[in-house]
């Protein structure tokens, strides 16, 4: 008895209070550093000791005994496929030997337990000292077997493919054929929490309680079926009953294959849950897949809930592509908030950059560098897809889901056996929004997590430095708001950390303007000095990554490419922090790109990080695939137009304030939906001088170039996401339609990207 309810309790905490604290960054972050410290030797000596030491009688004892079971439970609930996954599909065969373990390992525990709580009867019974050095072999065993099965496979790399659309896009599946269902189920958006944290708005599989829909498919071998799961806090308001319990069901051939239970009233429930579940191989027989939602309370009609993009994808094991002096390795390096001029290398008066400033002696050096819009989540997924904004659909807070039909940088050269990793400090470039496609291993931290993630990146080379990889490192400690750790606090200048509240309370807002007269030159002066602070911590960790490189002899055969999401704002335009506007202070950014044998140099003509996915892919000698960018000069051409893109706010749902920029090697031009035209001379670092009254010829050639990039982009998009605003706003801003004419005079024509 003491088994079975240790066994279903410890479930319970697993399924429920683990997956509860993953939804707060601080508690994700904790729990997966004791899952990863969990799967060293010294974890066996720990278990060792808590069996061993005699246990007291009373409370005390119990309380010994189950939290080392517990620890031996929550230890064994992760059978990865080289990432830590909680929640193993029962129709996973490590999940079957998974939750088999946890229940041989809780009895021999709870027996060593009984039997050492006596010490002089153990020793007067041969037979009972037998049994239980046998069970301490056992368990040590069984440890040990845990510790190999939480060692990424380093032969075979793991590929997850999606497979052939749209047949096994259930979404589309739904609006397309005739299913069975019961109930009024609809395809539309649910809001499944508050703020960019908990997931923001997907496209789903609305699902009324007590309806269900199934759908006729053909499982085969290693294919998983992949879904969330939440309730609609926007239709509902967020205020529910706190006794309300929404079910979610999942059958295959009546037969039950996930079941979760969520209540709405809880904050811990107010978020996107996600789900992998290996489907039972069928050797491609038809089989019935249903969806249904069930709800404590039938007096809920106007409840919202259901499944955010379900469908059918499947893996593949490649052979891990071994490492050699032809075959290059690639890092990419992104400094979350490193606004281009407070770079040394890009001729900043301060040492901030002082290991950046050295890199770009060995780099090719790129001038006029720009993202493509002003916030991380938008330029992040341009640079794994090589797609603009338009295109790719991440374009806001709320459409922020980077599709899975979208082919990243990590799959392409997974495709390849390259074994791939990522590790972030931003939580809006997460798991949750499909940022880790591709990445084998995919690892999030809080902000100011430089020292971590340079943890993990050492640990991934010292495990994987004799195969090829390439690896996604994104610091954030130059993010607002500023606080400098301790030796780097007051390097420029002032250490007073208090003008970072009224720094986040302006920057959370609409507007700041109304707040303007309240700061200071000495206010605004302060907070470049911490920000000057936080980037020379941000150097710091880059040249530590850069030393791990050499320390293992990998400098020599590694492509480094070292850029930023976005720049900062200090009141140059009116604004703080970034994300409102697409001036200079936001869009221009530092492009280090080292490959070696390639000559050091600089390049002045404008391109924006769209073709960093190009670029690397030619380096390491691969195809492009379904990359249509084009590589950065030296590989592609010269000339390029830089672009951006801004829908409405980064700190609030698409609107119609929407702002396109192009940039080619003299002018820049602003267009926003409801007319509005700004345009500066390239010279113009501040973009203090708009002469878009005084150009007017200029202006509408730049705008035919947006508009044939705009156009482009609705060519290119893989798929295009539901309820985007641009094509209507587009339409708004200027005619379809006009063909792009020739550059007035004034103007030097540029090659273009169409």
């Amino acid at each position: 008895m003491l088994v079975l309810a240790g066994r279903v309790g410890m479930q319970f905490l697993i399924d429920r209070t683990v997956e509860r604290l993953r939804g707060d960054r601080l508690w994700e972050h904790l729990v997966d550093h004791v899952m990863a410290v969990a799967t060293r030797p010294a974890t066996l000596f720990l278990i060792l000791f808590l069996v061993l030491v005699p246990r007291r009688r009373g409370a005390v004892g119990w309380l010994r005994f189950v939290g080392c079971a517990a620890f031996c439970l929550v230890l064994l609930s992760g059978w990865p496929d080289g990432e830590i996954q909680y929640r193993p599909g029962w129709w996973s065969i490590k999940g079957r030997l998974g939750w088999g373990a946890i229940g041989v390992l809780t009895v021999i525990v709870s027996m060593v337990d009984h039997y050492l709580a006596a010490p002089r009867r153990l020793l007067r019974s041969q037979l009972v000292t037998r049994f239980s050095l046998t069970a301490l072999a056992l368990l040590a065993g069984g440890f040990f077997f845990l510790g190999a099965s939480l060692v990424v496979d380093h032969r075979r790399v793991v590929l997850v493919r999606e497979v052939t659309l749209p047949d096994h896009d259930l979404l589309q599946r739904f609006q397309r054929d005739e299913l069975q269902k019961t109930g009024n189920i609809e395809v539309g958006s649910i809001l499944a929490g508050r703020g960019a944290e908990a997931g923001g708005s997907r496209p789903s599989l609305i699902v009324p309680p007590g309806a269900s829909v199934e759908f006729e498919v053909r499982p085969g071998s290693q294919h998983h079926l992949r879904f969330g799961y939440g309730v609609n806090l926007a239709a509902n308001r967020g205020s529910f009953d706190k006794k309300l319990k929404v079910t979610f069901l999942v059958t295959l051939d009546g037969k039950r294959i996930f079941r979760d239970r969520l209540s709405p009233a809880d904050e811990g429930d107010q978020r996107w849950f996600e789900e992998d579940l290996q489907l039972e191989d069928r050797s491609g027989e038809t089989a019935t897949l249903s969806f249904a939602v069930e709800a404590s309370d039938d007096a809920v009609p106007a409840l919202r809930a259901g499944f955010s993009l379900p469908r059918i994808v499947h893996t593949q094991r490649l052979p891990r592509q071994p490492a050699s002096g032809r075959d290059w390795n690639l890092v990419v390096i992104v400094l979350d908030s490193l606004r281009r001029d407070h770079v040394g290398a890009y001729g900043y008066s301060r040492d901030t950059t002082p290991q950046l400033d050295r890199f770009a002696e060995e780099c090719l050096v790129y001038d006029q560098a720009n993202t493509v819009a002003p916030w991380a989540r938008p330029s992040v997924a341009t640079l794994m897809t090589g797609l603009y904004p338009p295109s790719h659909g991440v374009i806001s807070k709320e459409q922020g889901f980077l599709s899975d039909s979208l082919v990243t940088l990590a799959e392409v050269l997974q495709s390849h056996g390259v074994t791939t990793a990522g590790w972030t400090a931003n939580h809006l470039v997460s798991r949750k929004k499909n940022f880790h496609q591709g990445f084998e291993i995919w690892r999030e931290f809080p902000f100011r997590s430089g020292k971590l993630v340079n943890r993990e990146f050492l640990d991934f080379v010292a495990r994987f430095r004799d195969y090829q990889f390439f690896t996604y490192l994104h610091f954030a400690e130059t993010r607002a708001p500023y606080y400098p750790p301790e030796g780097f606090r007051g390097r420029f200048g002032s250490t007073d950390l208090s003008v970072n509240d009224e720094l986040m309370e302006q920057a959370t807002g609409e507007s700041t303007g109304s707040l303007l007269r309240d700061w200071s030159a000495q206010d605004r002066q302060q907070l470049i000095d911490l920000y000057d602070s936080e980037i020379a911590a941000a150097d710091a960790e880059v040249g530590r990554c850069f030393k791990i490189l050499k320390d293992h002899d990998l400098w020599s055969r590694t492509i480094v490419i070292v850029t930023s999401s976005q720049g900062q704002e200090f009141f140059e335009h009116g604004g703080l922090t970034h994300g409102r506007t697409l001036h200079g202070e936001s869009l221009n950014v530092p492009l280090l790109v080292r490959v070696p044998r390639q000559d050091p140099g600089r390049v002045t003509d404008p391109v924006d990080v769209s073709r960093v996915a190009a670029t690397a892919l030619t380096a390491m000698g691969f195809p492009p695939g379904r990359f249509r960018s084009l590589p950065l000069p030296p590989w592609g051409k010269e000339g390029t137009l830089a672009y951006a893109h801004l829908s409405g706010n980064a700190f609030s749902e698409a609107s119609e304030q929407v702002q396109w920029s192009v940039q080619d090697d003299e002018w820049k031009l602003i267009l926003s939906a409801d007319g509005g035209q700004q345009l500066y001379a390239v010279g113009d670092r501040l973009e203090a001088e708009d002469l878009a009254e005084s150009r007017p010829q200029v202006v509408e050639s730049l705008a035919r170039r947006i508009r044939g990039w705009l156009q482009g982009c609705e060519r290119s998009a893989v798929e295009a996401p539901r309820e985007r605003q641009d094509s209507l706003l587009r339409r708004r801003a200027f005619p379809v339609g006009e063909e792009p004419g020739e550059r007035p005079e004034g103007t030097r024509r540029s090659a273009d990207r169409g």
